[in-house]
């Protein structure tokens, strides 16, 4: 079975990175025409095909997301905090909010394949560099923003991901996002990524993930002193979460 997910992964590489360069050189062009009449149209565009290579990438190599608790999403632009376990959490998810504008933060690292920048940014990802707090500050007034405008934005508030059972700290700085934006936290629980990829590299093996999305936390009204406690219970919660599900 281990030859035929070598396999499977070598053939979604290979797809991945046509469409990353072949297919870009027609589409990239195209959809920056697009922008300069009407950027929501460059943005849906840009999901439309984005969202069409990933969902290639995870019926190749079989990785399915079972998603709970949907019905949990405001109506009302929000902030999405997860815990992250896998390089899969975030393309295994983001195909599915088929009914929502969804932007999200990722790290600066990503942005050395151009291409994969272009698209990424053209998808609404903002990139954060952790070390660097005057951009940190600019990525949180960039997202408040966005919500503001009618995009939810989703954060992975670990910086990182976690490669032991269960999650590692949240950083607090990630929700002043919600505290600017005056908007409701979503907590996720995100599992079983770890076990698509991460726990046996190279390979990708065929998974069933899991996420979970619990119940939203207002951060409207809440007074100073309950906004800093305000990542605790979001941490509190995508913890329990992850251990009701496990």
């Amino acid at each position: 079975m281990i030859v035929i997910y070598y396999f499977r992964t070598f053939i979604a590489a290979f797809l991945a990175l046509l469409f990353l360069t072949v297919f870009s050189l027609i589409a990239l062009p195209v959809l920056w025409l697009v922008g300069k009449i009407s950027p929501l149209a460059k943005e849906k565009a840009a999901r439309v095909m984005g969202c069409g290579g990933i969902r290639m990438v995870r019926f190749i190599v079989g990785v399915k997301a079972d998603n709970i608790g949907l019905e949990n999403i405001p109506d009302e632009p929000s902030l999405f905090v997860a815990n992250h376990r896998s390089f899969f959490d975030i393309i295994t998810v983001y195909p599915d909010m088929k009914k929502i504008r969804l932007g999200y933060i990722g790290k600066k690292q990503f942005k050395k394949f151009l291409p994969f920048k272009i698209w990424m940014e053209y998808m609404g990802c903002i990139f954060l560099d952790r070390d660097n707090p005057r951009e940190g500050l600019k990525v949180v007034n960039h997202a408040a923003e966005d919500i503001k405008n009618g995009k939810y934005i989703w954060i992975y508030p670990e910086g990182t991901r976690g490669h032991e059972d269960g999650n590692l700290p949240f950083h607090a700085g990630s929700f002043r996002i919600a505290e600017k934006a005056g908007c409701a936290i979503v907590p996720v629980a995100q599992l079983r990524g770890d076990e698509a990829f991460e726990n046996h590299l190279p390979y990708v093996k065929p998974t069933k993930m899991i996420n979970v999305f619990g119940k939203p936390i207002p951060s409207e009204g809440l007074d100073k002193a309950e906004l800093r406690e305000l990542y605790k219970t979001a941490e509190a919660e995508v913890a329990r979460l992850y251990e009701q599900y496990k």
